[in-house]
């Protein structure tokens, strides 16, 4: 496969990713909650993309990356989920009495990555 093949195939990844099903959304944090003194866990919903009229998929979804921090839109750390199928996930060790702000991407096999989803905070009591 020639260069240009390689590189168009990647611009229209990034395109079905960007105008996939749900409207290019990334996936939709629902609820954190505190399950332990310094535990969370988070939820998210994400519609994955259907089969088109021959039987294929837009693009397949390889898994989601929570993405937190103390501050909003500056996250610090990430967890990689390598499941298209993951709804939630547990963090632990987080500081007792510090605000934590939540984001998750959705990521397809290539490796791209779509854009921050809305944002959730909760103060670790």
């Amino acid at each position: 496969m020639h260069i240009y093949n390689k590189l168009i195939i990647l611009v229209l990844s990034l395109s079905v990713l960007l105008s996939c099903s749900d409207g290019g959304k990334s996936p939709n944090p629902t609820e954190v909650v505190q399950t332990d003194k310094s535990t969370i866990t988070l939820y998210w919903r994400y519609t994955l993309p259907e089969y088109d009229a021959n039987g294929d998929l837009p693009f397949v979804v390889s898994g989601f990356r929570i993405y937190y921090g103390f501050e909003s839109r500056q996250y610090t750390e990430m967890i990689d989920i390598g499941s298209a199928n993951a709804r939630q996930t547990t963090i632990y060790d987080l500081d007792t009495g510090k605000q934590y702000y939540f984001a998750a991407t959705v990521y397809i096999e290539r490796g791209i990555e779509s854009r921050y989803s809305d944002e959730l905070s909760l103060v670790i009591e």
